[in-house]
């Protein structure tokens, strides 16, 4: 069981839930997990863990917060080096910069970011709220995350981008002249499907994913048809 700790620090509540988030994610994936506060958390005992989420809202010219969370994340720098970690956190403008400016100091730090970072504006909306809680089971466990924006648009909450939590290449393909992509019916955010065809493409099983995250790996998918 991987033991992870969650640290971040929020200002209206915002990055607060997308800890919160993260944690219910982590304990739905079997991590032990603990959350704690930016004031709370002992940089010394970041060692101790297999892995952690630092999340922190973009402050004044997009920087991270200074009185509390900075200091507490420049004291656990020099123990990043090796460490798999993910960023997360909201902003009310600009374009997220803060977060790169980041993720630049923890790749120079040596920190291994196990996924793209998820950051959203304003309140996270549901869909921002599921990115959060996939995070540990597809960043630490190796299932290939990709960045998940939430934005606000005109004053709604809707997601903008949903780069599908990815599954590995694999050494077949479809051919594009018999297997062209179809006209989009119905939601195309709603969540996916994934169905085993046996060879004369009858649809021999069905899974209808509860949240984007909810899909087999490709190589759980290979061995049931193998």
């Amino acid at each position: 069981m991987s033991k992870i700790a969650v640290i971040y620090w929020s200002g209206t509540g915002n990055t607060e839930a997308m800890a919160n988030a993260v944690a219910e994610g982590a304990k739905a994936a079997g991590a032990d997990v603990s959350i704690f506060t930016a004031s709370e958390f002992d940089p010394a005992s970041l060692a101790s863990y297999d892995a952690a989420a630092f999340g922190c809202p973009a402050m004044g010219d997009e920087v991270l917060e200074e009185s509390e969370f900075e200091p507490m994340f420049s004291a656990c720098e020099s123990s990043l080096s090796g460490k798999k970690i993910a960023l997360f956190g909201s902003y009310g403008w600009g374009d997220g910069a803060w977060m790169r400016t980041w993720e630049e100091t923890c790749k120079g730090d040596g920190a291994v970011l196990a996924c793209d970072s998820v950051i959203c504006n304003d309140a996270p909306d549901d869909d921002a709220l599921e990115a959060c809680k996939a995070v540990v089971d597809h960043a630490f466990n190796q299932q290939n995350a990709h960045k998940i924006f939430a934005e606000t648009i005109d004053g709604g909450r809707s997601v903008g981008l949903m780069k599908k939590l990815g599954m590995k290449k694999e050494l077949m393909a479809a051919e594009p002249e018999k297997y062209a992509h179809g006209d989009y019916e119905g939601n195309e955010r709603q969540a996916p499907a994934f169905f085993y065809l046996d060879k004369d493409m009858t649809v021999i099983e069905a899974h209808y994913a509860k949240t984007i995250a909810d899909m087999p790996l490709a190589e759980e998918a290979l061995a049931k048809i193998k």
